[in-house]
């Protein structure tokens, strides 16, 4: 099976918010305002933490257990319980500090949907890789640099005995006849 070129999803790649200008923010106030006719309060109070579940990051939310799809860089509101057991703020996301080389690892997998990595199991890169190559996903080691063909580079030696052509300084060039008009003859 082809590995599909798709990548690790945020909530801007996705359709529904992307019909709010990929604005996460604005996706998340609609949903509470259609939901609950309310607004989110963007006030922090603890922390939510990232998951990649089926080539997406989300977020579970710790009151509701909702799943919701998420922007890094962004807090965490959920339009499903509006934080009720947070007084409603909103929350820190904690992303993993590694999580460029997950999302490599993941990408590995051909298929989208075994691209998971979840922040409760405490999942390391060393384990992603183990699951990789316990499903025959083999990382592939990195290309060395070849070297460029055509003529081989001198010896020493060789570059010794060759005769290679001098700069002069500019004080020691004779001075070319100037463009200046030439006497003519009889002058």
């Amino acid at each position: 099976m082809a590995v599909k070129k798709t990548k690790i999803r945020r909530a801007g790649d996705q359709e529904s918010v992307r019909q709010f200008g990929g604005n996460y923010r604005a996706f998340v106030a609609h949903v509470c305002k259609a939901n609950w006719n309310g607004t989110p309060n963007w006030r922090l109070r603890g922390n939510a933490y990232a998951d990649i579940t089926n080539s997406a990051w989300r977020v579970v939310c710790p009151i509701c257990d909702n799943p919701i799809i998420h922007e890094p860089g962004e807090p965490f509101f959920c339009p499903n319980c509006m934080m009720e057991g947070n007084d409603g703020f909103a929350m820190t996301v904690v992303y993993p500090e590694n999580y460029a080389e997950i999302e490599a690892v993941l990408m590995k997998r051909p298929d989208p949907k075994t691209r998971n990595w979840l922040h409760a199991k405490k999942e390391t890169v060393a384990d992603l890789i183990k699951e990789n190559e316990a499903h025959g996903i083999v990382a592939k080691p990195k290309k060395k640099k070849q070297p460029v063909k055509g003529k081989k580079a001198p010896t020493l030696e060789e570059l010794a005995e060759m005769k290679i052509p001098q700069i002069e300084d500019a004080e020691e060039k004779p001075e070319k006849p100037s463009a200046e008009k030439k006497p003519e003859a009889g002058e």
